[in-house]
């Protein structure tokens, strides 16, 4: 959660942040392709994307750890990644 930490760090109040996070139920690769490292932590061990880790957030985790944000969109987008939208608050 470093890079969070930061975004909060660095982005003025009334900043913008726009994110996206893959689903893991929809995600290219099969679980079987994938080492687990931590609670929905994962590394595809095949694919453009191997070796890079990838944090599948559920939507009352993304409300939890994005709490200096006003999020005023959570969706899934046609990528099946789930994009959020929010403006840094006073804190």
């Amino acid at each position: 959660m470093f890079t969070i930490e930061e975004i909060k760090r660095i982005l003025k109040p009334g900043g913008l942040i726009f994110l996206t996070f893959p689903v893991l139920q929809g995600f290219y690769v099969s679980k079987q392709d994938m080492k687990r490292v931590e609670p929905k932590t994962y590394i595809p061990l095949t694919g453009q994307e191997k070796g890079l880790p990838h944090h599948f957030f559920t939507v009352s985790e993304i409300k939890r750890v994005f709490d200096a944000f006003d999020l005023s969109e959570i969706s899934i987008d046609k990528t099946n990644h789930r994009a959020i939208l929010g403006q840094k608050i006073e804190m």
